[in-house]
Parts: C-alpha cells; sequence; structure tokens
C-alpha cells in the first residue's frame, strides 16, 4: 500500500481489508517520504493490527513503493491497493478462490467504481467522459487482451489480484513512468503471455476515491505517462501490426491534446514503432500538420489585413 501525503485515508483503506471474508492477508504500508501524519497514522496502525506491516523510504514515486511491498511480500498472491482507495468485502476471496481452481491464470480481475470523496456511498462508472463501464471483460479467447491493451488501459490499479510467481515472470514496475504505471505493467503482463481473467459482481469491486490530490488528477503526469507508455509499447511488442497501431493511438494522442513539441514527439514515437509503414505515416502527418499551420497562419493573416 503506497502512501504519500494520504495519511488521512489509510485508516479506511486498511478497514476495507479488516472487513473482507477472507482474513488471511497482510498489508504493507509504504511511506513514501510523506510530509503529513502518514508514518504516526501507519505506525498506529500496525500497532493495533497484527497484520499490518509498516516501513518508510525516501520519496521514490508510486513505482518504488509497490516494488518495495512486492519485495517485503510473504504470500502466494498480491493485492495492489492505494492509501486513497477501498476494495469490497469479497474481493480477496473471490479472487483467491478463482486463482485456486484455475492454475493456468496468472491474474484475476473484476470491475471498478468511483466515489467522491464527500460522497462515499455514491459509485459511479467513471468521473471523466461518459458515464458506463469500462473495465474490459475478457471471455475464454485471450487474443483480443493484447489489442485491448494497446488500444488503452483495461482496468484500475486495485481491480486485479495476481500471483506472486506472475510478478516474478513479469519482473517489478518501471520505476522510471509515474503516470499510468498500471497500464505498462498491464502490457508486459500480456506481453509475456501471462492468462489473464475477468470475475463480475458487485462483492468484488475495487473503488476509487477521487479528491483534490488525486494523483490521476494530475494531468501533467498523466498525459507523460499516456506518451512514455506508448514509446516503451513500441519497444516491447514485435509483431508490426500492434507496432501500426500504437503509433496510430499515441499520434491522434498527441493531436488530440496539442503536444507542444508535437513534432518531435511524433518523431521519437515513430523510432520506438519502427516499420516502414510507420516512418511514411509519421511522415504524411508531420506533412499535414504543417500544411495545416500555413493554412491557418494565411487565414489569420487575411483577416488582419481585412480588419486593418
Amino acid at each position: 500500500m503506497p502512501c504519500f501525503n494520504q495519511g488521512r485515508f489509510l485508516a479506511q483503506a486498511v478497514d476495507s481489508l479488516k472487513a473482507q471474508s477472507l482474513s488471511n492477508w497482510e498489508c504493507i504500508v509504504i511511506d513514501d517520504g510523506s510530509t503529513d501524519d502518514t508514518s504516526q497514522a501507519a505506525q498506529t496502525l500496525a500497532v493495533a493490527e497484527g497484520r499490518v506491516r509498516f516501513l518508510s523510504q525516501q520519496n521514490g514515486g508510486p513505482s518504488a513503493a509497490r516494488n518495495r511491498g512486492i519485495d517485503e511480500a510473504r504470500g502466494r498472491y498480491v493485492q495492489f491497493l492505494d492509501a486513497d482507495d477501498l476494495i469490497e468485502h469479497e474481493k480477496l476471496k473471490l479472487h483467491v478462490d478463482h486463482l485456486d481452481r484455475h492454475p493456468n491464470d496468472g491474474l484475476v480481475y473484476g470491475d471498478v467504481r468511483y466515489f467522491a470523496d464527500e460522497d462515499p456511498t455514491k459509485r459511479l462508472y467513471s468521473f471523466w467522459g461518459e458515464e458506463r463501464p469500462w473495465v474490459a471483460m475478457i471471455g475464454e479467447s485471450q487474443k483480443p487482451i493484447l489489442t485491448k491493451l494497446v488500444s488503452g488501459n483495461i482496468m484500475a490499479m486495485n481491480c486485479p489480484l495476481l500471483r506472486k510467481s506472475t510478478i516474478e515472470r513479469v519482473g517489478m514496475f518501471d520505476e522510471s513512468i509515474r503516470g499510468c504505471e498500471d497500464w505498462d505493467y498491464w502490457l508486459r503482463c500480456a506481453a509475456t503471455g501471462i492468462r489473464f481473467a475477468y470475475l463480475s459482481g458487485e462483492n468484488g469491486l475495487a473503488l476509487i476515491r477521487s479528491h483534490t490530490t488525486s494523483s490521476s488528477r494530475d494531468l501533467v503526469r498523466m498525459r507523460d505517462g499516456h506518451y512514455s507508455v506508448r514509446l516503451k509499447t513500441g519497444r516491447l511488442i514485435r509483431d508490426a501490426r500492434f507496432r501500426r497501431y500504437n503509433f496510430e493511438a499515441g499520434a491522434n494522442y498527441l493531436e488530440e491534446l496539442a503536444f507542444r513539441d508535437q513534432t518531435r514527439r511524433l518523431l521519437r514515437l515513430a523510432w520506438a514503432n519502427a516499420t516502414i509503414w510507420v516512418y511514411a505515416y509519421a511522415l504524411l502527418r508531420i506533412l499535414d500538420r504543417k500544411h495545416r499551420l500555413r493554412t491557418l497562419a494565411r487565414r489569420l493573416r487575411s483577416v488582419l489585413h481585412s480588419g486593418a
């Protein structure tokens, strides 16, 4: 449980674990260099609840804190849970039972709901865009999983339960990525051949809190993280079709957000997803953008001259 200046939420996160129908768990709280009361709150929880362990480190970001927790974990399964979020009371049991019954599945995940700090009883599918489910439902066929992940993230950080052996096979979180690091990890799982399983049900939900200091509200961090994952995915995946799709999606994202250094980023993205088609497409995108900018400049000059 990584925690950076979220001490006020820690007790609620631990309470959601204490309410689990499966009681055989340990919670490792990692204070990631907080400057609030996280250390005091975590120590109090560890004294009161023997299943809670508290560790502290210099600030290294959420991935560094999760990696520290993984190193310290003693169980066969790993559940990620940020200090400001919750999980429903049956989640651990439902997901542990599934992995026990299906030894070929490397991770199992369920749905997510969002709640506002001011009204925790009201559950929403999303705080951004259309109010509808967005978590991908994977069936028996594993073929669509990489396609879906190259398109975008398919689940929140606290949705899955993973085998410890899955993490040993895939590796740790990339500490250089400080936004969308969960998406990067699921992509690496899929590229490594890990089998995903999906379980529906309200009692196994992951619950995400929205508040003023939520990391997901840091748009610059999330934007840069998204771009970093696109670059890394291009180097990770060898299939030319997926590289092409990854480049197209990344190029559209760059254009949609109007990155200031868009041409340079587009060229880096093309290099990471290197195929002849991608290079040609990148060149066309750059030329088209320059043409549109020149057209816009001509129109602007025309307007200015007509008003003079």
